[in-house]
């Protein structure tokens, strides 16, 4: 029998073994335990990219919702969102949710005004 070295699986092996650097225990230096920990590890990060993508769309609507009770227009965030849509605005939540600060206050108060609205 011909003697195998094995060096496409130490490199295969090695390149896992550098991803889980950091990692607790065995869960570092461990081949089979290190690859399930690294996959895990791909998992727990979507979800989170996921999680906080929410809590900011979440934060963004809720300075555009104080920020209407504010200036008591006398519309929910709903008929405000609808509108827009209905007018051919197309602005995302984040960029609203900027808007909403005092810098810009002047923009986002003449973006809804009541008159343009067609409530």
């Amino acid at each position: 029998m011909t003697r195998v070295k094995k060096s496409s699986v130490n490199k295969k092996h090695k390149s896992l073994i550098k991803k889980t650097k950091g990692f607790i225990g065995r869960r570092k230096n461990t081949y089979r335990i290190a690859k399930q920990a690294y996959i895990k590890s791909l998992i727990y990060s979507r979800r989170d990219r996921k999680k906080t993508q929410a809590k900011y769309r979440r934060e963004s609507i809720s300075k555009i919702n104080r920020f209407i009770k504010e200036i008591k227009l006398g519309i929910s965030y709903n008929t405000l969102i609808k509108s827009l849509l209905e007018r051919g605005i197309i602005i995302n939540r984040r960029i609203l949710g900027i808007l909403t600060s005092d810098i810009y206050k002047h923009i986002f108060t003449k973006l809804i005004n009541k008159e343009k609205l067609g409530c």
